[in-house]
């Protein structure tokens, strides 16, 4: 019985294991995701832009 009852439990946990892997793949190559990483990046490029442009600005000034 407790045998039979393990053998449940580790079907049941790769079971779930394989739900969330696969939910986490379809996620990650879903276009929600690429754009959520696209803007994200053109976000800290805008970021790093204005920071080099404040310190060449600064530079200039001094």
């Amino acid at each position: 019985m407790k045998k039979a009852v393990s053998e449940l439990v580790i079907k049941a946990g790769k079971a779930i294991i394989l739900m969330i892997s696969t939910q986490i793949v379809n996620y990650l190559s879903s276009e929600e995701f690429s754009n959520k990483v696209k803007n994200f990046i053109q976000e800290m490029v805008n970021k790093i832009v204005k920071l080099v442009m404040s310190e060449k600005i600064s530079d200039i000034t001094k």
